[in-house]
């Protein structure tokens, strides 16, 4: 299972970052389809893409989009919430990608399938139902 975002400071273009909260940001954004790994590798020195990453998912993901992720703040429960989903999915053998839509925590989310179907798991049983559209 991949480790939850656990920031100790604010992200964000303008503010003093914590190297350690860098890495983790970019490594979680990776890991959810928002941040691809530059040629010079993930370092912990903030760059264009994680802030690029971070309002990508903001926009997608109907936030405030403002390129900044505070400890326990919106967009950092966002990004670990579709963590969680992205491990649902894998454990329950469903193609890995982005997941979009939030939804509340126990309610049925949508992931994409193979073939156009369209796959719901509910958090709090762990069924899954299938229809194709």
């Amino acid at each position: 299972m991949f480790p939850p975002l656990k920031l100790h400071s604010t992200i964000g273009r303008s503010y003093r970052l914590e190297p350690s909260d860098v890495l983790q940001t970019k490594k979680a954004l990776r890991q959810i389809g928002y941040y691809h790994t530059p040629s010079y590798g993930i370092t912990e020195i903030s760059d264009d893409p994680m802030f690029n990453g971070i309002e990508r998912f903001q926009q997608d993901n109907r936030l405030r989009k403002d390129g900044i992720i505070r400890p326990c703040g919106e967009t950092q429960n966002a990004i670990n919430y579709a963590l969680t989903r992205q491990e649902l999915a894998s454990q329950q053998g469903l193609r890995s990608g982005p997941l979009f839509g939030m939804y509340d925590r126990f309610a049925s989310q949508l992931f994409h399938m193979p073939g156009g179907a369209m796959s719901t798991t509910c958090c709090a049983t762990g069924t899954i139902d299938c229809e194709n559209d």
